[in-house]
């Protein structure tokens, strides 16, 4: 197993939310559950709401191979709200859309660079789902 990137170790410690996915036998990833994660140097333990009884546990035990997924969504939307309250409070609320656009463009030229490939998993579309958000969100406007 290879040893930790130091980048890699300041993200996984920097976000407020993981997730593991461990590899089956087939090299396919199982869906990912929320972890805990306490890093100590260069090492991290790792702990599940039902520790060694989880399925993701005993897999990963297993195989020794999983992937971590860290996310920071929540620091994101915070600051988003945060900053477009001060542009809207200085300026004009009409600023917003002078920033999302740009920033939007940003991110789509910048992501094939950035995020890795993914395999699409295999699934069906939850079309009574979709119907019904959509339908209840046209209701409410």
């Amino acid at each position: 197993m290879a040893p930790w990137e130091s980048a890699d170790l300041d993200r996984i410690e920097a976000a407020q939310e993981l997730e593991i996915a461990p590899r089956r036998g087939d090299g396919s990833l199982r869906t990912p559950v929320p972890i805990w994660v306490v890093r100590a140097g260069d090492d991290l333990y790792v702990r599940a709401a039902h520790g060694d009884r989880s399925g993701w546990h005993r897999v990963a035990r297993n195989s020794c191979e999983a992937r971590i997924y860290a996310a920071v969504a929540g620091v994101a939307a915070t600051v988003g709200l945060v900053a477009g309250g001060m542009f809207a409070g200085w300026l004009s609320w009409r600023v917003g859309f002078f920033i999302n656009v740009p920033l939007g463009l940003a991110m789509i030229v910048a992501a094939p660079r950035y995020l890795p490939e993914t395999a699409p998993e295999p699934g069906q579309a939850d079309v009574a789902g979709a119907l019904s958000s959509t339908l209840g969100m046209t209701a409410l406007v």
